[in-house]
């Protein structure tokens, strides 16, 4: 039992600084600060998280700052799904 309390433990620490980061980018998406958004979520994007692929997708479909690339955006979608 000891165990798994601290593997909870472990786990949700582990949560917090990727959702505070997600969270900046969002604050910043939100400015109009579109590269810091980018910026703050590529890396959650990389490791996989579902929420970051799917912001970094919808930069991609509206062409935020970057290329406008629908093909992409399906390939981030479909990741964020998986």
């Amino acid at each position: 039992m000891n165990r798994f309390v601290w593997f909870c433990i472990a786990a949700c620490v582990g949560t917090f600084p990727a959702q505070a980061d997600f969270g900046a980018g969002l604050a910043a998406y939100d400015a109009g600060d579109y590269a810091t958004a980018r910026e703050a979520w590529q890396p959650l994007a990389e490791n996989g998280d579902p929420d970051a692929l799917v912001a970094l997708a919808s930069l991609h479909v509206e062409g935020v700052e970057m290329r406008q690339d629908y093909i992409l955006a399906v390939k981030l979608f479909r990741r964020a799904a998986d």
